[in-house]
């Protein structure tokens, strides 16, 4: 008995000691548009390998696109990240699309699965005119070239991308260094990667050993989904739509409220999607117009100002 307190805090230390010792790498899933949600999710991630002292952070990453601005925020957050960055453009059938291909980029290691694909970083929905348009994407395709320097990949590809609106396979952004290598899986990533040497922002360069890591999650979490869900313009102008009517309903027929609450919450969550999705000023103007007349028309019946 007067062993066993000794030799079960040496258990203990020892098994606390390998825990800490063991190589992790923190994994995060970003399946859907990038906004300024996603951006700081991941943002949030490397920070929280930096300080966690995880091995590397990995994104699976399955995106048909998103904001310029969300995008540039990730580039600039991979590019000054002072721990290896892993893009894997995963599972097959994913792909990573406009924005998603600078982000994937813009990794220390960038890899795709068998049958995902690449490219098209075309702005879309420039409006204002052919010379204001011809200037967005000579500007993207500027930034999109110095990213692919700054990673030693094919800046021709990435030029193409967004000129011409170029997308590859796998297959191919492997032939081409626009990746640096296919992974069927997370397993197979971390063993093909075991090796690798990186240069982080700091200067420092250091050699990958992910095989046998253990996988930490980042999580979104409850809240940054409901955000992320509430990013989609189906659903902002639907429930535009849906506040609006409810208010002049309420309006019509004024009686407890409910209407109005109902309407209020709706275009609240409307205008949350609005302000991370890239709306137009004048046909956002012309929403508010359609709204004021149809409640206009409730006080002026007959005149038509709402139809």
């Amino acid at each position: 008995m007067v062993f066993i307190l000794p030799v079960s805090l040496w258990l203990l230390a020892s098994n606390t000691g390998a825990r800490a010792g063991a190589r992790t790498v923190l994994v995060a899933e970003v399946d859907g548009i990038i906004t300024p949600v996603i951006a700081d999710h991941l943002r949030e991630g490397v920070a929280r390998a930096e300080e966690e002292s995880h091995h590397a952070f990995l994104v699976e990453l399955n995106t048909p696109g998103g904001l310029d601005a969300s995008m540039r925020d990730i580039i600039e957050t991979f590019l000054g990240a002072d721990v290896p960055v892993v893009v894997h453009v995963a599972p097959s059938g994913a792909r990573a699309a406009s924005a998603g291909a600078l982000i994937t980029m813009s990794a220390h290691i960038a890899a795709m699965s068998p049958g995902t694909a690449i490219g098209a970083a075309t702005p879309v929905d420039l409006g204002g005119g052919e010379d204001v348009e011809r200037k967005i994407i000579e500007d993207a395709a500027a930034y999109a070239e110095s990213v692919a320097r700054a990673r030693e990949r094919n800046p021709e590809f990435a030029v193409e991308a967004v000129r011409e609106g170029r997308s590859v396979t796998a297959e191919e952004a492997e032939r081409i260094d626009v990746v640096d290598l296919l992974a069927p899986n997370r397993t197979a990533l971390l063993e093909a990667i075991d090796g690798e040497t990186v240069t982080l922002a700091a200067g420092r360069r250091l050699t990958l050993e992910t095989r046998d890591v253990q996988v930490v999650s980042h999580e979104l979490g409850t809240f940054r989904s409901i955000l992320q869900w509430l990013a989609d313009p189906n659903l902002a102008f639907l429930f535009m739509s849906l506040g609006t009517l409810a208010i002049i309903y309420e309006l019509a027929n004024p009686g407890f409220g409910g209407g109005a609450i109902v309407g209020i919450i709706l275009i609240l969550l409307a205008l949350f999607a609005l302000a991370v999705l890239p709306v137009n000023a004048l046909g956002g103007l012309l929403l508010a117009l359609a709204a004021i007349l149809f409640v206009v028309e409730i006080f002026t019946p007959g005149v038509g100002v709402g139809a």
